[in-house]
C-alpha cells in the first residue's frame, strides 16, 4: 500500500473502514467498474450492495443494479430491494423486484391478508401502490398448507400482474 501523501490527502484518515463483507464490496466494485458479472445474485445480496452504495453515496449504483438485473434475474426474497427502492424513489427497480414477491413474506398475500407490519421498510406511497396493485390481482381461493403444516383457504396473488399494475400516480 502506498504511503499516506499529506499533500494529496491532507489530514484525512490514513485508513478507511468500509464496514462491508468482502463479497458485497467486490460486487460493488465490479458493478461500478462495469466488469462483466457472470451469473445472477440473490435479491438480498443486491440489497446489501445497494445499501452499501447508498451509504457511501455511489448514486449511480442503483442504475447499474437495474442493468445487471435485466441480464441476470435475481433469486430469493426481493423485499429488501423493494423497500430500499422505495426509500431512494426508484420505481423501476421497485417494479422489477415485485415480479418475484412470490418468494417473499408476501407470497400468500391478498387484499385482506396484508398487514401494516408486513410493509416494514417501504415508504407510504410505494406501500399504498403495492396494496392497490395486489387488490387488482388476487386470484380464486385455494386450499394451502403453510410452513407449520396448518391448512387454510387463501386467495393467491398474480405477482406479474401486480408488477404490471403498480402505479405511483394512482
Amino acid at each position: 500500500m502506498p504511503e499516506h501523501d499529506k499533500k494529496l490527502c491532507g489530514d484525512s484518515a490514513k485508513e478507511i473502514n468500509l464496514d462491508a463483507a468482502p463479497e458485497d464490496f467486490a460486487l460493488l466494485l465490479n458493478l461500478i467498474d462495469h466488469r462483466p458479472i457472470t451469473g445472477s445474485h440473490s435479491w438480498p445480496e443486491l440489497g446489501k450492495v445497494m445499501d452499501l452504495g447508498n451509504k457511501y453515496q455511489f448514486f449511480h449504483l442503483c442504475q447499474l443494479v437495474i442493468g445487471h438485473i435485466s441480464h441476470h434475474s435475481p433469486t430469493g426474497n426481493p423485499w429488501t430491494v423493494f423497500a430500499l427502492a422505495s426509500q431512494l424513489k426508484l420505481p423501476t427497480l421497485a417494479k422489477t423486484a415485485r415480479g418475484d414477491f412470490g418468494q417473499s413474506h408476501l407470497w400468500y398475500a391478498d387484499e385482506k391478508g396484508v398487514r401494516a407490519k408486513l410493509m416494514d421498510g417501504a415508504t407510504g406511497v410505494y406501500a399504498a401502490a403495492l396494496l392497490r396493485a395486489i387488490d387488482l390481482n388476487v386470484g380464486v381461493e385455494r386450499w394451502v398448507y403453510d410452513s407449520s403444516g396448518n391448512s387454510r383457504w387463501i386467495r393467491g396473488t398474480d405477482w406479474a400482474g401486480v408488477s404490471r399494475d403498480f402505479d405511483l400516480d394512482k
